[in-house]
């Protein structure tokens, strides 16, 4: 009997066939065998079958190789229980690499990886597996070329082909395998032979029968030859049916040209001027793969003949989406207009955003924006999301949709185990760790996987985190004395932790350049803590040194097993799904001692065994819960009501072909080859004709570094083409119909009049207001007394004062990972560090004060300590002597303020008072702050009754003396700066020193501008002064109505006092 080829344009079209001829089967102990390509197909069609049928029960699901096996299987072909796999075949590739007799018969090829050390070692691994790769394609897609090596004879399409003795060193690897492995060689051609030549066996033939009465292939997008010469014979026999997609089911397209392949004719000169390109140029661009799968059925005229479509469905005209769907249908090319209310009908929606964030944070402000205004009766799980890189994306997705103040319920579907908290992401972190990796972050991020935690009953990753960085550990096991990198490696550190718990204080522990200096910062329950995180430390440093020996594979296998349990301990009776992937992986690998016993490297065994646990990936998670989020491929063609595609940018998608110069297929293509980048274009023709309502796309459009445009994929492109050359204005549809997001989503562009697409719910209000800030805490403020100092602090910074008093809100400025390399220069706190220690003689500069800094971590290693130190002396040695020359040669004495001023009692204790000076001083170029904060101190004095004369020395060495003031003006001063102290608890004041202008002149647009430039929404300047200022006028706290004029209050009080109240000496 021919093979029942069925079309239909709807895939829901093809189940209710498939589930009518289900639906006859009569005994529910007959298995069902359904082809498909992917895990969501599968997921999906047994939903379907069994709303459909009531049940759907006892289906297996087949990929095409799996049901050549199955067929092998059936038809008496046995499998020996130790067959090499493909990636068993890699492993017998590397040993027949290195035999004598290969690299003296092709020198050529071993001279890529004959070299001395481990790089050579891993060259050959890289090429093994390559070649164990292209051996799995010949054997689909050249089955009758295999068949003639096999014989001993090459391959006939290569004749006369350049380069055609990259053809020898293949042949002889491949025979000289099958002659190594023998009976346990895994060869396709022998699996096909055995198929053809079974069913001409009766007894076979009728086993087969009562086992797989029929075969079903269900909406696969491309067939081999390989495979179809195979189910054309298995067919004679028993049913075998295909149910394809057929985006244009009533026009015979298959010898349609797009016009890429016409101007390429043309150009070459094989183009008759009466030729014209056919058809709808989408179709016949996307749609490549599903002619050449088509031309291969056409070949046989039976099966032709019993072609048959089901349920063909024509899509309306009724918008965008449905008309360019209809066009593909009927495959029109010029007969199409798209009218300006389809254009903007939203039916298909194209973003450009800066980052893969903000794609999935505009995803989410488009979902909500669905629901919310264009009332759309959407469940979540009508609703599929495949991104260009799950396993990129998929942080993004679950940053934004854990936090959004709307929730949608989903599930990322097919993520790889080593991107989240998992037994195998957890082996696989601690087997890339090597003594070259060995850094602070790494150690510690180690500890990020739960399972590790546990074992080392390790709680409170925070204070290991400072105890690290407290003790200046940065990388190394133990470092080098030569270069004083032991200062900055893991055991001097540990030793300083260690001994910190057993003694006070910071003294210095030792003698000569071994020596250090215990870090007290860790006491009560953290103790017990950090005593387990220096054992973690211990026990992960001994396993990376126990990879030096070289071993066999099932040595190093029982290393991965031993490592397993010593970082994760026993696995409970139910293990998750990626712990039985991961034994199953290692099983594989025991199988290897049986043709490969030799010892290899541990960094030849990673580069081989790694990527097996990268690869792997969940699969059960496919349209289960919610909206689901999943790569490209596993949910192809299925149709949902919106249809979202993230990462289409150009350099992604369509993926490229990269072959190897001696891949011997692309030497000579035949129809029917794999093709990575048509295979994506028909993926993306499918996911566009699967859209029941809504098709979203977006990509990163605009560089975040230089604000560049960058292209889409030229499959986007291909689409706005499409549409603006079938509109009324081609020129304002490219120009318009691509959205533009701005780089940040607080950006104050959004929820505006003026262009209503840009919309966000991501802030809190959708108003187009800023976001304000939190409630204030409940507590009434007492004011009867006043600190000076926290006087000080807060007038010097007011934004911060509200932040941290009212709102009881403080934002840590500390950087987020640790050190990994040796410190090298100083930053600005570090300079403020010791030029403050140097102009105010806390300390004497000394060699052997170098050396306890460079011990401590303060400052670099070896020589560029001693001379970062000089850099700072040579700074401020004039500012220091004029320091030295204010103090004279009085003591310092310390005074105590305790005066009353509007009701309230100003405290407080100030230092520094040199005879009758008060001296003060600043490090830094920017000193108006602590110029106002001395201002302070230097009224309370004159308020108190104390008379000193304030002198104030800048960075320069320059002398700012204060004028002097009477008791009386000291209090009015004072007075005005306690009642805006007061006000700012109540209301935050807009006010910074960063907004001092040069002059007051256009004071209103100076306001304006800072408070754009700490918007930051176009501009790419990603440091801010001050995070409360941003923080604050993000909020619109600085743009609410009489805050400027606040400003204005404050602007002139202070520069007041900066600029009138001291005199330059």
């Amino acid at each position: 009997m021919p093979i029942q080829l069925g079309i239909s344009n709807s895939l829901k079209s093809l189940v209710d066939q498939l589930s009518e001829q289900l639906g006859k089967q009569t005994s529910v102990f007959q298995p069902v065998y359904i082809v498909t390509q992917t895990a969501g197909m599968n997921i999906w069609l047994k939903q379907q079958l069994a709303q459909k049928l009531g049940i759907a029960a006892n289906i297996q699901f087949l990929k095409p190789n799996d049901a050549i096996h199955l067929l092998f299987k059936k038809l008496s072909g046995k499998y020996l229980f130790q067959s090499i796999s493909a990636h068993d075949l890699n492993w017998l590739i590397f040993d027949i690499l290195n035999e004598p007799e290969f690299t003296n018969r092709f020198q050529k090829i071993a001279e890529y990886y004959n070299q001395d050390g481990l790089e050579g070692e891993i060259k050959r691994m890289a090429l093994a597996e390559k070649i164990a790769d292209l051996f799995d394609q010949y054997q689909v897609y050249r089955a009758h070329e295999m068949d003639r090596w096999n014989e001993g004879e090459n391959w006939e399409s290569l004749r006369g082909v350049r380069d055609e003795n990259d053809e020898a060193w293949q042949k002889y690897i491949w025979n000289r395998a099958r002659e190594i492995a023998q009976d346990k060689f895994s060869d396709k051609t022998y699996i096909g032979k055995h198929i053809l030549q079974e069913l001409e066996n009766p007894e076979s033939v009728e086993k087969l029968q009562q086992e797989v009465p029929a075969l079903y292939f269900f909406g696969l997008s491309l067939i081999t030859e390989y495979h179809l010469q195979i189910i054309y014979k298995v067919s004679e026999y028993i049913k075998v049916t295909f149910l394809f997609q057929n985006p244009a089911p009533w026009k015979y397209w298959y010898e349609d040209r797009s016009e890429k392949i016409v101007d390429f004719l043309k150009h070459i000169g094989k183009y008759e001027s009466y030729e014209e390109a056919e058809g709808n140029p989408l179709l016949t661009s996307w749609g490549r793969l599903t002619q050449n799968t088509f031309k291969m059925f056409f070949k046989d005229d039976d099966t032709l003949n019993a072609l048959e479509d089901f349920g063909v469905k024509e899509p309306a005209t009724d918008s965008l989406l449905h008309q360019v769907q209809n066009s593909v249908f009927n495959n029109q090319k010029d007969e199409i207009h798209f009218s300006p209310e389809q254009i903007s009908d939203g039916t298909i929606t194209l973003n450009s955003c800066y980052s893969p964030t903000r794609e999935v944070e505009v995803l989410y402000n488009y979902l909500v924006h669905l629901i919310d205004q264009e009332n759309e009766n959407l469940s979540a799980r009508d609703i599929i999301v495949m991104v260009s890189d799950i396993d990129l994306y998929g942080s993004y997705i679950k940053a934004v949709f854990d936090n959004a103040p709307y929730k949608f319920p989903y599930t990322i579907a097919d993520e790889s185990y080593v991107v989240s908290d998992t037994i195998s992401n957890a082996l696989h972190s601690i087997l890339s760790l090597g003594e070259g990796q060995f850094t602070s972050e790494k150690v510690i991020s180690i500890l990020d996987f739960s399972a590790i935690r546990r074992r080392f009953q390790i709680e409170d990753l925070d204070s290991i985190r400072r105890a690290v960085d407290a003790a200046n550990i940065r990388f190394g096991f133990s470092g080098n004395r030569e270069d004083d990198t032991d200062y900055v490696s893991w055991e001097y550190g540990l030793n300083r932790i260690m001994f910190g718990l057993c003694m006070h204080g910071g003294e210095e522990y030792g003698e000569g350049e071994s020596s250090f200096y215990p870090i007290d910062i860790v006491e009560g329950f953290d103790m017990f803590n950090i005593v387990r995180f220096v054992h973690f430390v211990r026990v992960l440093k001994q396993n990376i040194k126990s990879r030096a020996q070289s071993r066999n594979i099932t040595k190093w296998v029982q290393y991965v097993e031993e490592t397993l349990f010593t970082f994760i301990g026993e696995i409970d009776e139910n293990p998750d799904e990626d712990y039985i992937l991961l034994q199953n992986q290692l099983e594989q690998y025991n199988r290897l001692d049986s043709f490969y016993e030799k010892n290899v490297d541990y960094e030849v065994f990673k580069y081989n065994f790694l990527p097996t646990l990268a690869n792997a990936r969940q699969s059960s998670n496919f349209a289960s819960y919610g909206i689901t989020f999943c790569s490209l491929i596993p949910m192809r063609s299925i149709p949902f009501k919106v249809v979202a595609l993230l990462g289409m940018d150009l350099d992604k998608f369509p993926r490229q072909n990269r072959p190897v110069s001696f891949d011997l297929i692309e030497k000579k293509k035949q129809t029917g080859d794999r093709d990575i980048k048509e295979n994506d274009k028909q993926l993306f023709l499918d996911t566009l004709l699967s859209a029941e309502k809504y098709f979203y796309l977006s990509y990163v459009g605009q560089s975040s570094k230089n604000n560049e445009p960058i292209p889409p994929s030229a499959l986007v492109d291909e689409l706005v083409d499409f549409i603006a050359t079938r509109s009324e204005n081609a020129d304002a549809v490219r120009d318009n119909f691509i959205q533009k997001h701005p780089l940040h989503g607080f950006s104050k562009k959004y929820n505006t009049r003026e262009n209503p697409e840009l919309y966000s719910y991501l802030l809190n209000n959708i108003s187009g207001e800023a976001k304000p800030l939190g409630e204030k805490k409940e507590q009434e403020f007492d004011f009867d007394e006043i600190e000076l100092s926290r006087l000080i602090s807060f007038l010097r910074n007011p934004p911060k004062g509200y932040y941290q008093r009212v709102l009881n809100c403080y934002y840590d400025d500390d950087e987020v990972g640790l050190e990994e390399v040796e410190k090298f220069n100083l930053n600005h706190l570090e300079k403020w560090f010791f030029k403050d220690m140097y102009i105010s003689d806390i300390q004497e500069i000394s060699d052997a004060f170098i050396d306890k800094q460079r011990k401590l971590g303060n400052l670099p290693l070896k020589n560029m300590g001693t001379i970062e130190i000089e850099k700072v002396i040579e700074e401020m040695r004039t500012a220091r002597d004029a320091f030295r020359g204010c103090c004279g040669d009085e003591e310092e004495q310390s005074l105590d303020i305790n005066l009353l001023i509007n009701d309230s009692v100003l405290t407080g204790k100030i230092h520094g008072s040199f005879g009758e000076n008060l001296v003060r001083y600043s490090v830094s170029s920017k000193s108006d702050d602590r110029k106002l904060a001395a201002f302070i101190e230097h009224l309370a004095l004159a308020a108190h009754g104390e008379s000193r004369t304030l002198h104030f020395v800048d960075k320069t060495g320059a002398i700012h003396r204060a004028t002097p003031l009477s008791q009386g003006e000291a209090k009015e001063i004072l007075s005005n700066l306690m009642s805006f102290y007061t006000t700012g608890h109540k209301e935050l004041l807009p006010f910074h020193f960063d907004f001092v202008p040069k002059n007051t002149k256009n004071l209103k647009e100076f306001y304006e501008s800072k408070l754009d430039s700490y918007l930051i929404v176009d501009d790419f300047n990603n440091r801010f002064p001050d995070i409360y200022v941003q923080k604050a006028i993000r909020a619109g706290e600085f743009a609410k109505e009489g805050r400027f004029e606040r400003y204005e209050e404050l602007l002139e009080l202070f520069t007041d006092i900066i600029n009138n109240r001291f005199e330059k000496l």
